[in-house]
């Protein structure tokens, strides 16, 4: 879900932490400037708060017609600590959906934006999605275009991975890779160091996995493929069969080690998020320098050859383990 809080950055970090600790809810600032509409509508928001004192009051209800007119869907809210009647109208007018007369960060005020926020998130059906990779660059390479999708449309993304890729270099750079791209998605990293082509299918690797479910509950689960000739990876399969048993849809990524047995049901169409997901693997230089199959135009080809099955799309495909 995406929220974003306008208003004195000094202010709205404040009420940015403290529903974050309520509602586990990041919210994204911005000042509010003359630039603010054309900055605003590069992204499609949830969620647009706007904090403001009586000063900005009316100069924000005009920001907030044109901002409306841009972001019809966007659910808008309005805080200020001055009741004015006329400006209260006026806002309501301009599309806001509720105005709310609280001080900043107060609790009361906190409590009606954390029911707000779960009222918007029932409304857009919200999932919970946890991609599960064995290395670093794993998730992404398999299912990063979709994940950006689930993002766009609102889903919460965690991405586990379960070693730190030392086989294939610096722990620290592999980690700082792994952020960076976890952080494009808007999505929770959760690292572990599991031994590198060492993962097996038994307890350690059951539990591991068992933890970050327990913890995101997640909805929907994408892991990777029993047909893969990589052993780390046929193994967190197995291991993410067992601790995922609760987990009403499940679905297998491809990734280059995969094998002809790689038969996907489910053809993701994903063309509008091919540039973000190369995006995402450009963060693994340590990799993308010496790894062919990180090439764009092999990860750009392997789309569009999967969409032979898909109305000719350019696809990210699933093998469908439950749906």
């Amino acid at each position: 879900m995406n929220i974003v809080i306008v208003g004195k950055l000094a202010e709205t970090q404040i009420l940015a932490d403290e529903l974050e600790a309520q509602t586990a809810q990041k919210c994204e600032q911005m000042e509010l400037t003359a630039d603010i509409v054309y900055r605003i509508q590069k992204k499609r928001w949830h969620l647009i708060i706007m904090a403001v004192n009586y000063e900005n009051l009316a100069t924000a209800c005009t920001t907030l017609y044109s901002i409306k007119q841009n972001n019809p869907s966007s659910h808008v809210i309005l805080i200020s600590a001055n009741k004015d009647v006329d400006l209260m109208s006026s806002a309501l007018d301009s599309g806001v959906n509720h105005f709310l007369v609280y001080p900043l960060a107060t609790q009361v005020l906190l409590e009606r934006l954390s029911t707000e926020i779960k009222t918007i998130r029932e409304t857009l059906n919200i999932k919970k999605v946890l991609a599960i990779g064995a290395h670093p660059d794993d998730v992404e390479i398999g299912c990063g275009a979709s994940l950006m999708k689930h993002a766009e449309r609102g889903d919460k993304v965690h991405i586990l991975t379960l070693t730190n890729g030392e086989q294939g270099g610096s722990i620290d750079i592999r980690y700082k890779e792994s952020l960076k791209a976890a952080e494009y998605v808007n999505a929770n990293l959760y690292m572990k160091n599991l031994k590198d082509t060492f993962i097996t299918d038994g307890p350690e690797t059951i539990k591991t996995i068992e933890e970050v479910i327990a913890k995101v509950q997640p909805d929907i689960i994408y892991t990777h493929s029993i047909n893969d000739n990589h052993q780390d990876h046929r193994n967190t399969y197995h291991a993410t069969m067992v601790a995922a048993r609760g987990v009403t849809q499940v679905y297998s990524y491809l990734s280059p080690s995969c094998n002809i047995n790689f038969k996907p049901l489910r053809f993701e169409h994903v063309e509008k998020y091919m540039d973000d997901k190369i995006e995402m693997i450009s963060f693994f230089h340590s990799q993308k320098t010496k790894c062919a199959y990180l090439a764009d135009s092999l990860i750009r080809s392997t789309a569009e050859y999967w969409g032979r099955f898909s109305r000719y799309g350019i696809v990210e495909p699933f093998e469908v383990i439950r749906a």
